[in-house]
């Protein structure tokens, strides 16, 4: 029997974590294929928010566990699900325990001080895994142009875990341009509200924005209270049919190494918009509409026909079978096991 370890801080798939969900789905897909798999996770609490728990687990608790596991349980294949955890890649090899690790983006390295210093190193460290996963070619570029690094090893497999279909939509009086992902930060989504007073401004009372995400919901003002809504998390069982409820999907993020919610968007046949400056994998944005600012998407919506909705639509929809769960599950269980 094949036997792997899987590190990641959580295998939870209603986190609100695209890690830890994929973590928890590939876990069970790797046990479907008959492989015996140790699922190494971090038992320490708020770990999802509190860096100094973190780093506590990684240098301490997470060796303890991968010396018993691999010495004392045999286990010689260790794939870290994240890129954060992989510190000990090195040493592990140089053992003889295979490596594997998923890089999803470098915008750590964005950072300044302390914190970019001991990103470039975790990073550095992490790159020393046999194989290295990545989760877009925007990433294996960013890799290949901040470390010195074997080519070879660097592979891209999508951590594509969901597979959803277009619902029948009920065509409704207002036009629902919708968002879910988290809220602040490089995600942009008070851009959402400057939208919301785009529409008011130019009296467009035909449109709706909502917004489903984890994060600090910001103060509506109350003359647009009608235009735009926060909604909170969206669990799991309720993310196709929330999508499916859009017309389009309006992604205003600054910089994202993959932008899984676009592709998800997509497998449910909803045109997405994102922005000009907005820093995407070129296989992520080739079937979106890219605007220079997020006050021209009403009108952008407004000069499609009905028929040529419909058309873009059909065009997301077949593109997005192009990330195929099933078939990039199948490619990642090959690499770690070479059949």
């Amino acid at each position: 029997m094949e036997k792997i370890i899987l590190v990641s801080r959580k295998f939870d798939r209603d986190c609100g974590s695209a890690e830890w969900i994929y973590a928890d789905y590939l876990s069970e897909y790797l046990k479907s294929k008959g492989v015996d798999v140790c699922e190494v996770s971090q038992k320490i609490k708020q770990s999802s928010n509190n860096n100094s728990h973190k780093i506590l687990n990684d240098l301490l608790i997470l060796p303890i566990k991968l010396i018993y596991f691999c010495i004392f349980k045999g286990i010689k294949k260790v794939y870290f699900i994240s890129e954060n955890q992989a510190i000990y890649s090195g040493l592990l090899n140089f053992f003889g325990i295979e490596t594997f690790v998923m890089f999803y983006d470098l915008i750590h390295l964005n950072n300044r001080g302390l914190r970019k210093f001991y990103f470039t190193n975790v990073y550095m460290l992490a790159l020393r895994s046999k194989v290295i996963f990545c989760d877009s070619s925007l990433t294996l570029e960013n890799i290949k142009k901040t470390y010195c690094i074997d080519t070879k090893k660097l592979l891209v497999i999508p951590p594509i875990y969901r597979k959803f279909n277009p619902a029948k939509k009920v065509k409704g009086e207002k036009v629902i341009l919708g968002y879910i992902g988290s809220l602040g930060g490089r995600k942009r989504t008070e851009l959402l509200l400057d939208l919301a007073e785009e529409l008011r401004k130019s009296n467009f009372e035909n449109f709706k924005i909502v917004v489903w995400g984890k994060g600090i919901i910001p103060k509506v003002p109350n003359n647009l209270k009608k235009l735009i809504k926060f909604y909170g998390y969206v669990r799991e069982e309720y993310l196709e049919r929330t999508y499916n409820s859009f017309d389009y999907l309006v992604f205003p993020s600054s910089e994202e190494g993959f932008g899984l919610p676009v592709i998800e968007a997509m497998m449910c046949g909803k045109p997405c918009f994102i922005l000009e400056d907005g820093i995407f994998p070129k296989e992520v944005k080739k079937e979106c509409y890219i605007l220079k600012n997020i006050g021209q998407i009403p009108k952008k919506v407004l000069s499609l026909s009905n028929a040529e909705y419909l058309s873009k639509s059909r065009s997301v929809r077949n593109y997005a079978k192009g990330f195929d769960m099933e078939k990039l599950f199948d490619k990642t269980y090959k690499v770690l096991f070479k059949n």
